[in-house]
């Protein structure tokens, strides 16, 4: 009887060990997949971020391309006009090729 007895104790420590370090074990998963999953829905937050439009810069740089690019009336009184930006270059620098050679 006593013998048993003794086995029993042995099996009941070496049941409690187990459950031991099955629950560590569990902890560890628990812990590390809820790690990787929170580093997962950060990325995919910062990646939803950086893929949304921006319709504010957008905007401004369609406003900003109109007025560099386009033809408009700054004082219709005086004969003032926008011209593109481009265009002023070319006729800056043609003023500046007539200066240079004298003409």
């Amino acid at each position: 009887m006593e013998l048993e007895h003794g086995h029993e104790g042995q099996r009941n420590g070496v049941i409690g060990l187990y459950l031991v370090i099955s629950g560590f074990v569990l902890l560890v998963f628990f812990i590390a997949g809820n790690a990787y999953f929170e580093t997962t829905r950060v990325n995919m937050d910062y990646k939803l971020r950086l893929s949304a439009p921006y319709v504010q810069r957008d905007e401004l740089r369609m406003r900003e391309n109109i007025v560099l690019d386009g033809y408009a009336w700054v004082d219709k009184e005086k004969g003032q006009v926008q011209i593109p930006v481009t265009r002023a270059m070319e006729l800056v620098l043609a003023d500046y090729g007539k200066a240079a050679s004298g003409q």
